[in-house]
C-alpha cells in the first residue's frame, strides 16, 4: 500500500483508429503467451485476469470490486469471459501469476510498473485528504495552519508521508500498513479510513480510490480533497492494465477496448467514488485528447497493486571528505535492535520482511544500484542521493538508527562474500 505505489511514467496515447487486423484480433477471444518463444495463440473465449481475492473496492472473489466490473467490460468488448486466477496483489504479485503463466492481465498497475508492460491508462487518481464533513473543517490542501494540531492518518511508505514530513507534521502522525494476509486477522488497509470515521484520527491521508469508496460506503459525511502533485513528489498516477512483456498483441486490444468502452468504465470508477483528476492535477477525468506530460520517478504503490521501482542506472558522484563507517557493523545487539527499527518504521512494506525484495528491490544479495559500502547504504536512507527513487522521509532518523537498520542487513547478507566491501 500502494500502494505506492516508483516508475517512470510516460505520456498516456490513444488509439483511435481500428483495421481489419485490430477487429479480427478482437474475435481471437484470448491468448496465452510464451516467454521463451514470444510466441501469442489461440486459446479458449476468455480473458484470465489476475484478481485478488479479498481487497475491496478493487476486486473480491464475488466479483463486487470496480475492477471486476471493468474486467466485465473489456472482456465483453473482446468477446470473451473474465477468468480469474486468486493471488493477493502484495508482493510477489508478477512473479506468481503472469510470470507463473496462470493468468494475462492484472488491473489496476500504475503506468510506468517496470515488471510489466503496461497499456495506456484507463483513469487517473490522486492521494486525497479525508476528513469529516460534520467537524467543522474546510481543508483545501496539506499547508492547512489547523493541521499541526490535529491526528493525521496515513499509510506508511506512500508518497503523502513525504509530503507530511516536509511540513514537520511527522509528530502528528499515525502510520498504518498497506499490506495484509487475507488468511489473517490483520489490519486491512481500509483501518485508516474506519479510524477516521470513527474519530481516532481527524484527518486521513489516502490512495483515492480508497478513500472515494468509505465516502460512498460510510454513514459518516466524508470529504474528500485530491492532492495535487509537488516537486518530487507526484502525487496523482496514470492507472493501467498490465500484461507480460512482450506480449504487444494482447496490450493492443486491451487499448483498443478500453477506448472503445471509455464511457463505462469511467461510470463505473465514479459509481464507486474514485476521483478523478486530469494530467495537469485537476479533478475531473482526463481528456482524451490532452498529451499528458511525463512524471518523474514515483512511488507507484496504490493499495490495489503493490508495485516495484525500476532501478536508476547512474552511480552517484562519491560525497566529498572521508566515507562514513558502520560502527555497529557484527554487533549482534546493534544488528537486533535495527531488526526492530527495520519493522518499525516500514522497511518491509518495501524490501520484504526478510530483506529479500518486494515492491522494492532485496537488500541481501550483492546486487546494489548505487554500491553497496557504508557511506553509499547511509546516504540513501538519509536521502542524500540525488538519483535514488526511496523515500527521503527516512531523512528524519537518527543517524545511530541508520546504523543499527544497515547492521540488520548486514547481518542477513546472503550474496557472494567475496563482494563484501564493508
Amino acid at each position: 500500500m500502494t500502494l505506492s505505489f516508483r516508475g517512470v511514467f510516460a505520456a498516456g496515447r490513444v488509439f483511435a483508429a481500428i483495421d481489419a487486423c485490430a477487429l479480427l484480433a478482437a474475435l481471437v477471444l484470448s491468448a496465452a503467451y510464451e516467454p521463451s518463444t514470444g510466441a501469442v495463440f489461440a486459446q479458449s473465449p476468455s480473458l484470465r485476469v489476475c484478481g485478488d481475492p479479498d481487497n475491496l473496492p478493487y476486486s473480491n472473489e464475488q466479483l463486487e470490486g470496480f475492477e471486476n466490473r471493468i474486467a466485465g467490460v473489456v472482456a465483453a468488448e473482446l468477446g470473451a469471459s473474465p477468468v480469474y486466477a486468486w493471488w493477493p496483489h502484495q508482493r510477489g504479485l508478477v512473479r506468481n501469476t503472469i510470470d507463473a503463466g496462470t493468468c494475462d492481465v492484472i488491473f489496476g498497475v500504475p503506468e510506468g510498473l517496470d515488471f510489466v508492460l503496461w497499456t495506456e491508462p484507463y483513469y487517473r487518481s490522486s492521494y486525497v485528504m479525508a476528513y469529516r464533513g460534520d467537524r467543522g473543517y474546510d481543508f483545501r490542501s496539506l499547508d492547512a495552519p489547523e493541521l499541526r494540531e490535529l491526528r493525521i492518518g496515513v499509510h506508511v511508505n506512500t508518497p503523502p508521508e513525504e509530503s507530511l514530513a516536509r511540513r514537520g507534521l511527522l509528530d502528528n502522525v499515525s502510520t498504518y500498513s498497506l499490506f495484509f494476509d487475507p488468511r489473517g486477522d490483520r489490519d486491512r488497509p481500509r483501518k485508516l479510513l474506519d479510524d477516521l470515521v470513527a474519530g481516532t484520527v481527524d484527518v486521513a491521508v489516502a490512495w483515492g480510490p480508497l478513500a472515494g469508496y468509505a465516502a460512498t460506503t460510510s454513514d459518516a459525511p466524508l470529504e474528500i480533497v485530491p492532492l495535487e502533485d509537488e516537486p518530487g513528489v507526484p502525487l496523482s498516477f496514470d492507472i493501467s492494465m498490465g500484461v507480460a512483456k512482450g506480449n504487444d498483441e494482447l496490450k493492443d486490444r486491451l487499448e483498443t477496448a478500453i477506448d472503445r468502452r471509455r464511457t463505462e468504465i469511467l461510470a463505473i470508477l465514479e459509481e464507486y467514488g474514485v476521483p478523478l483528476v486530469s494530467a495537469a492535477g485537476g479533478s475531473g477525468a482526463a481528456s482524451q485528447d490532452e498529451e499528458p506530460a511525463p512524471e518523474e520517478a514515483a512511488q507507484p504503490e496504490p493499495p490495489s497493486a503493490a508495485a516495484a521501482a525500476a532501478a536508476e542506472e547512474a552511480a552517484p558522484a562519491p560525497a566529498p571528505g572521508p566515507r562514513k563507517l558502520n560502527p555497529f557493523t557484527g554487533n549482534a545487539d546493534m544488528a537486533a535492535e535495527g531488526r526492530t527499527l527495520y519493522f518499525q518504521v516500514g522497511c518491509q512494506g518495501c524490501h520484504g520482511g526478510g530483506g529479500g525484495g518486494g515492491m522494492a528491490t532485496s537488500v541481501i544479495d550483492d546486487a546494489w544500484t548505487f554500491g553497496s559500502d557504508d557511506d553509499v547504504l547511509f546516504r540513501l536512507v538519509k536521502g542524500e542521493i540525488p538519483e535514488q527513487t526511496m523515500p527521503t522521509v527516512y531523512s528524519v532518523l537518527e543517524d545511530e538508527e541508520v546504523w543499527k537498520i544497515l547492521a540488520f542487513i548486514r547481518s542477513v547478507y546472503a550474496g557472494d562474500p567475496g563482494r563484501i566491501d564493508w
